[in-house]
């Protein structure tokens, strides 16, 4: 009883914190260059690092698990010219396909019912993590990509740009770091945002994860 009134009360200061803002201001990443520019300094690679070891343990653990993990989603979404923020939960299932970590609904596998995860072996983050982790310089920079780490609130982040000359679209992660957490190297949050036409608004999609315990 205690336990699962632990993960009701942590479940709900996982919303609260939802509701009231975002991992990120888009509109300071989109279009533009974002606070921090040039070479990545100490505390930047050591938050990349964490995150990378932390993914990688993740992506081993879950690669071992026979069956997908089932977890609920809180959503708060806005899109192009909508008046009103939408908020609702979701199930959702995190499995391992052919090497790659994803998010999923339920019984539905269209594109847009699934999402990657970043991972030490895919995408740009993970050309980024192999070096990192064999302790090569790295570059924020990769094939049209780049990416800023920070240390917020106790967890790291990953922001990363995508877009060619001008950057329009941003996503966010947030990682659970703490080798004490059961939830080490899983993550927390997920958030995408894009401009929308001319880049007077912006639509959002941000989404918390939380262990779905019977």
């Amino acid at each position: 009883m205690r336990v699962e009134l632990k993960a009701l009360i942590m479940a709900l200061i996982l919303i609260s914190c939802s509701d009231n803002g975002h991992l990120v201001d888009p509109k300071a990443y989109l279009g533009q260059l974002p606070p921090v520019v040039g070479e990545m300094d100490e505390r930047e690679k050591s938050s990349a690092l964490r995150i990378c070891l932390a993914i990688r343990s993740f992506r081993l653990k879950s690669y071992l698990r026979n069956s997908p993990q089932q977890l609920k989603a809180h959503v708060v979404q806005k899109q192009c010219h909508d008046i009103q923020k939408l908020s609702y939960m979701k199930t959702v299932l995190l499995d391992h396909n052919n090497g790659v970590l994803r998010f999923r609904r339920p019984g539905r596998f269209l594109a847009s019912e699934v999402r990657s995860i970043p991972s030490d072996r895919t995408g740009h983050i993970g050309k980024l993590c192999s070096q990192l982790i064999s302790g090569r310089e790295v570059d924020r920079k990769v094939e049209g990509s780049q990416f800023y780490f920070v240390a917020k609130d106790g967890e790291d982040m990953i922001v990363e740009l995508r877009g060619g000359k001008k950057v329009n679209e941003v996503f966010a992660y947030k990682i659970q770091t703490n080798t004490l957490d059961e939830r080490f190297g899983s993550v927390l949050e997920r958030q995408e945002g894009q401009w929308c036409g001319l880049g007077k608004q912006i639509s959002f999609n941000h989404e918390v994860y939380l262990i779905d315990r019977p």
